[in-house]
């Protein structure tokens, strides 16, 4: 586990030596407290490294050091390892007015995470306490330290793929003990590890813990964030207006991709030809990929996502990133001043979506997210006849959807079984979100749910044969409570071999709908009324026809041909913060026992028209 604060000389402005004036850097190194952690050998591997860096170097076994006023504002880095131990009120004051003023802050494990846990006010400064080490199966302990030995990963997030502290490293897989750290929203996280659940141990679901994270704090901090975000909105083609201008001239709309995985393919048969969009770069972790990716698509450029970000051509990302690096694009997006569109769901947590909605309002950019499946002839020919009355009033819904688990095909499947991931996170959405079209938003949910293997066999690709670990729950059924009191029931299963139960059904007093497979944008809409006895199918009578993925981006620049841009895109950021609530809603019910009352209620989005392929396919913005 690693922790900093931001150090007052990184952002750019540091002369040759290090600092704006010529003068040599001071790195000040304190260290004491519990010497199970070895302070003095452990910071003596850095002292090195400081000095080369151009650091003088002191170093103090007192913490009352930080009382020392004009010690510490001479002190450019504060390097400590003090476990446990106690702080005074004076010293405490000290370290605090320091980082405020710049002074960075670093340091490890339990010298950084575990020290004063008396002071509340050093956890707030820190914004990590080491809670505790899960240990090992109680029958393989041997009443030493490798009780506590696990073997964990330590996983980059995509924030700390790019950062400078940590770009370039690589996951690490370690046997040693495995941090559980209690922390706040403020932190940045660049690593993170999750404890899984086991037998033993008393909790229910797999915990994502901070592994590496920094975290800015005082007024240079905000200073040096609030000038970079002035210096972004003050680019002209940053700025909405500016876009939506461009766009109503005809221009094609640029587009940047993060995340060049199976997923593309599809985007690009939408998206690669359209008049209305440019696909005008392609990033991706694997340099080699984003570039035979750009080799076959006109005018796009590889690059990294961090000069993605900072391009002022691209306007808007399209995010086709695993789960758990959605909330990390998407926060990055906004603070580049870009629009962000982003494969389902809008974040691996409920906090993170909150988050990323939060930060796009801020800086006035907006959040489209799949499922755009639910903007085909399939849902909306469905929505169209509920809206019609074609089944009178609606009372229930019931939506299904058995699988054995995406390891039978997918060659990296991974990611489905981490935090993030899981049938819910990854199917619900496509099903959630019809519901939500179809019948409203939703109050409340009830949920269950279980996880009856703990690992799953790569069945194909390069890995066939692999085992990999399961960490979330593999089957959740649930009830969700509509706000005009439609109640509806859900089941989203890795944990069968099939069904023959229809996606998804609409009952009403006067007849009921079976509505077709929401991963999907067409099929046949039935519709059982009690006037005629039988089952007819529906014409399409609504929604893009032959659409495919990438159309709720087109709807959400204005190049589908509804017209400009929308404001609140009809896949877009209100309904997807409202799905991820209501899927994480869910699972804490599985998890607490009891009804889960919701906090969002967005508005149901506008009906579509029935919008002929070649008009969307030929539109331009």
């Amino acid at each position: 586990m690693v922790a900093g604060s931001d150090h007052g000389t990184t952002d750019g402005t540091d002369g040759a030596d290090g600092t704006t004036d010529g003068t040599t850097r001071r790195a000040l190194v304190v260290r004491g407290g519990w010497d199970g952690h070895q302070p003095e050998a452990a910071t003596d591997l850095f002292i090195p490294f400081l000095r080369e860096e151009g650091f003088t170097v002191d170093v103090e076994t007192d913490n009352e050091v930080y009382a020392d006023a004009d010690r510490m504002a001479a002190t450019d880095l504060v390097l400590q390892c003090v476990t446990m131990s106690e702080i005074s009120g004076p010293a405490l004051a000290g370290l605090r007015a320091a980082v405020e003023a710049g002074t960075g802050l670093a340091g490890w494990h339990g010298g950084i995470a575990d020290s004063y846990r008396a002071s509340s006010d050093y956890l707030q400064l820190v914004g990590g306490q080491f809670a505790t080490h899960p240990g090992r199966e109680p029958g393989q302990r041997h009443g030493d330290a490798s009780d506590n030995f696990l073997r964990h990963t330590v996983e980059f997030t995509a924030l700390g793929k790019e950062h400078p502290v940590t770009a370039g490293l690589p996951d690490v897989e370690l046997e040693t003990e495995q941090y559980w750290v209690l922390h706040d929203d403020l932190i940045d996280v660049l690593a993170t590890t999750t404890h899984p659940v086991q037998p033993w141990h008393p909790w229910h679901r797999p915990i994502v813990s901070p592994a590496v994270w920094t975290r800015s704090w005082g007024a240079r901090a905000r200073l040096r964030r609030h000038a970079r975000a002035l210096a972004r909105r003050a680019r002209p083609a940053r700025d909405p207006d500016r876009r939506r201008e461009g766009a109503a001239v005809g221009e094609p709309h640029a587009v940047g991709v993060v995340g060049l995985g199976v997923i593309l393919e599809q985007y690009l048969v939408t998206l690669a030809d359209h008049p209305g969009v440019r696909l005008a770069a392609v990033a991706d972790l694997d340099p080699e990929r984003a570039r035979a990716v750009a080799a076959r698509v006109p005018g796009a450029r590889p690059c990294t996502v961090a000069e993605l970000m900072t391009d002022d051509e691209v306007a808007t990302v399209l995010d086709l990133t695993t789960p758990s690096a959605h909330a990390d694009v998407a926060l990055a997006c906004s603070a580049a001043g870009k629009d962000h569109y982003g494969e389902k769901p809008l974040a691996a947590t409920w906090e993170d979506a909150q988050r990323v909605v939060a930060a796009a309002a801020a800086a006035g950019t907006r959040v489209g997210c799949a499922p755009d499946t639910v903007l085909g002839t399939g849902v909306q020919t469905a929505r169209a006849a509920v809206d019609a009355g074609r089944i009178g009033r609606p009372t229930a819904a019931v939506a299904t959807w058995i699988s054995p688990g995406h390891e039978a095909w997918h060659p990296q499947p991974d990611f489905y079984y981490r935090a993030g991931g899981g049938p819910l996170l990854d199917m619900g959405p496509y099903y959630l979100t019809s519901l939500v079209h179809l019948l409203g938003p939703v109050v409340a949910v009830t949920g269950t749910a279980a996880m009856l293997r703990t690992t799953r066999t790569i069945a194909s690709g390069p890995r066939a044969g692999e085992v990999i670990p399961v960490e979330v729950a593999t089957h959740v059924a649930g009830t969700l409570e509509h706000a005009d009191g439609v109640v509806s029931t859900v089941t989203m299963s890795f944990d069968g071999a099939r069904t023959r139960a229809r996606p998804i059904e609409v009952h009403g007093e006067e007849g009921s709908l079976a509505v077709p497979d929401p991963n999907t944008f067409a099929g046949d809409v039935e519709l059982f009324a009690r006037s005629s006895g039988e089952w007819e199918v529906l014409p399409p009578s609504a929604g893009f026809v032959d659409a495919g993925r990438g159309v709720g981006l087109l709807e959400m620049v204005g190049a589908a041909g509804l017209g400009a841009a929308p404001e609140e895109p009809r896949a877009g950021g209100a309904v997807a913060l409202h799905v991820t609530e209501l899927m994480t809603g869910l699972l804490r019910s599985a998890d607490e026992g009891r009804r889960i009352t919701l906090t969002t209620a967005p508005d149901r989005p506008a009906p579509l028209p029935l919008v002929p392929s070649t008009t969307w396919r030929s539109s331009r913005a």
